[in-house]
């Protein structure tokens, strides 16, 4: 019978990616909370982006991928038509302010999530020490 020598893979108790092989403990690192925050918010900003320049050549909506794009950005641009108000009709081009905004607006809010989860996460981290003289 082998014995295994105590390694980087056998680490701590508390570690999560301890128990891990190599190329699973390494891939699990990029689906961190922060790597899907702004993945989920670079989708969003994409397609806010794309019902933009589609608007702005008048791209028609009974296609399916315009279909989609409109229909899932409609409700995160939807508010913003009482401060931008655009013509319903997608057959035209039309400058489409709105959707601009709730790009900012969306980015926005994953900062300060991001900035809340930082402050959430040195605060724990600073827990059980002494505080500095």
């Amino acid at each position: 019978m082998v014995e295994r020598k105590a390694g980087k893979a056998q680490g701590r108790a508390g570690n999560l990616y301890a128990a891990l092989p190599g190329l699973a403990r390494r891939s699990m690192q990029y689906f961190s909370p922060v790597a899907v925050l702004w993945l989920l918010t670079a989708c969003g900003v994409t397609l806010l982006g794309l019902r933009f320049f589609m608007r702005a050549i008048g791209v028609r909506d009974d296609l399916p991928f315009p279909t989609f794009v409109y229909g899932s950005t409609a409700p995160l641009v939807s508010p913003f038509y009482r401060l931008f108000p655009t013509d319903s009709r997608f057959d035209y081009p039309a400058i489409e302010p709105a959707s601009l905004m709730a790009a900012g607006v969306l980015v926005a809010i994953s900062l300060a999530i991001y900035v809340l989860a930082l402050v959430v996460n040195a605060r724990n981290s600073n827990r059980g020490r002494p505080a500095p003289r």
